[in-house]
């Protein structure tokens, strides 16, 4: 089974961290701590070993070539280092592609982590991105299409006159086909999710044939309703939330949820990992919450309610509850 992003994302900040010389002695119990929380931590620390261990034999084979060399602890020296320096770089490398997937900057539209974007495309279609978002746009003489790669977008559809191609919206899961409309499409790992706030949108799962092919799989979702597609189905329509389009002023406009609902939003904004202990999650919030940097709101947050913040190494940081350990 694999190891989750975050915990594995968590791992490697520490790896950095730990490989970096400037690690103390509470760095290491620190380490032993998040280790200890949960057997996802220790799985994926024993995974990066044995990466390591795939480049410690790759370094034990160019040892042996030096050994037969003259002088071979001078050289060993100079070897060691630059081995350890690229083991640090592969593991950033790693991370920075967990953060900004390489394979996303092909995009025509890419945003980074914690950026938006607002385009107006040739149709006068107004297209905003939020973070970690890659979106294609291919519009030709036939039709209208976007493709979202991954994360999150919001959509107004624009209606020139004489305007015939079909407009759609495209992502691993399927298609979604706007009736004149105002939504917000986001790509999960698991799902794509849609919510209508004005007029209505056709989803249509991947197992459907290309539209106007009648479908007993799609639905259509009317304004003020949200569902989630997967290739082989829709969900029935719950309400859309009137706020979860709140990113576009950077913001998060939360009425009531638990903390763990929370801090998995706000890490989509930031790059490097944010851990949430056991004991906190369960704590409720309501409020807004400002985007553009989230570590000074979550450090507003401890103000009003009862958790603490600790920053690990500048990258990872870890949310519990304000009386626990």
């Amino acid at each position: 089974m694999p190891v989750p992003d975050p915990v594995l994302e968590a791992a490697i900040a520490w790896q950095l961290r730990m490989g970096s010389g400037d690690a103390t002695q509470a760095d290491g119990a620190a380490l032993n701590r998040w280790l200890s929380m949960h057997p996802d931590h220790r799985r994926a620390w024993r995974q990066l070993g044995e990466l390591d261990a795939q480049f410690e034999a790759a370094r034990g084979a160019a040892v042996r070539g030096v050994l037969a060399r003259p002088r071979p602890a001078r050289r060993l020296k100079k070897l060691g280092p630059l081995l350890g320096v690229l083991m640090l770089a592969g593991a950033a490398l790693a991370l920075v592609n967990r953060e900004w997937p390489l394979a996303d900057l092909g995009a025509d539209y890419l945003t980074a982590v914690g950026q938006r974007q607002q385009v107006i495309l040739p149709d006068g279609t107004v297209l905003d991105l939020n973070t970690r978002t890659a979106v294609d746009v291919r519009f030709d003489d036939r039709q209208r299409l976007l493709v979202l790669r991954r994360g999150e977008i919001h959509v107004r559809t624009a209606h020139p006159p004489g305007e015939l191609r079909p407009f759609a919206v495209r992502t691993a899961d399927g298609v979604l086909l706007p009736q004149g409309t105002r939504f917000t499409v986001r790509r999960d790992d698991d799902a794509t999710r849609l919510a209508v706030y004005e007029s209505a949108v056709e989803a249509r799962p991947g197992y459907c044939a290309p539209a106007p092919a009648a479908c007993a799989l799609a639905r259509r979702v009317g304004q003020g309703g949200a569902v989630s597609m997967r290739p082989d189905g829709v969900s029935d329509a719950a309400a859309a939330d009137p706020d979860a389009d709140a990113w576009r002023d950077g913001m998060l406009v939360v009425q009531n949820r638990p903390l763990a609902e929370v801090v998995a939003e706000l890490a989509r904004y930031r790059f490097g990992p944010i851990t949430l202990k056991p004991e906190a999650a369960g704590v409720r919030l309501t409020g807004t919450v400002p985007l553009d940097d989230i570590d000074r709101s979550l450090a507003m947050l401890t103000r009003g309610l009862p958790v603490r913040i600790r920053n690990y190494a500048g990258l990872w940081l870890e949310v519990g509850a304000a009386s626990g350990n």
